[in-house]
């Protein structure tokens, strides 16, 4: 990557994770001697905030060219712009068809973005992300799993 890449990486970092921390400081606090919601929202905001420290710090040791460029390569701006895509269809998803199948699209979706084409290996992957995901949210934070407003899983399961 270049110095301007680097630069304009770390910034855009920087800025989404400082909005994201600010965003999750409006969810309750959890009871007292619990994890609670904001826990994995602050965490992922700390990180984005410290891999934007790191582009940026890495930007300053890498020499300046003298050839403009992008400041995107052209190869990443189409992967970038089919998950922002993904990423928005995702939310839908969720209020759709609920959590569970709409992690599972979008899981398989994300995975044959960017390369595994064996259908075996796309699927089991999906499949254990959807679960890991699933536990950690639902089971280890205790996060309600709301039902989808066009397909309940959890409905068509329970009869």
């Amino acid at each position: 990557m270049s110095r301007g890449s680097y630069c304009w990486t770390g910034i855009l970092a920087g800025v989404i994770g400082l909005i994201a921390l600010w965003a999750s400081t409006g969810i309750p606090d959890p009871v007292a001697g619990e994890i609670g919601a904001k826990l994995f929202p602050q965490a992922v905001s700390a990180a984005l905030i410290l891999i934007s420290t790191l582009l940026l710090w890495n930007a300053r040791r890498l020499p300046a060219s003298d050839a403009p460029r992008d400041w995107m390569p052209q190869s990443s701006t189409l992967h970038v712009l089919l998950l922002a895509t993904l990423g928005l269809t995702y939310v839908g998803l969720i209020e759709a068809l609920g959590y569970a199948l709409a992690t599972l699209i979008a899981s398989t979706a994300v995975f044959l973005l960017f390369g595994h084409r064996r259908p075996q290996r796309l699927l089991l992957m999906a499949v254990l992300a959807t679960a890991a995901y699933y536990l950690c949210f639902f089971v280890g934070l205790g996060v309600y799993d709301p039902p989808g407003s066009v397909l309940d899983i959890r409905a068509l399961l329970s009869n």
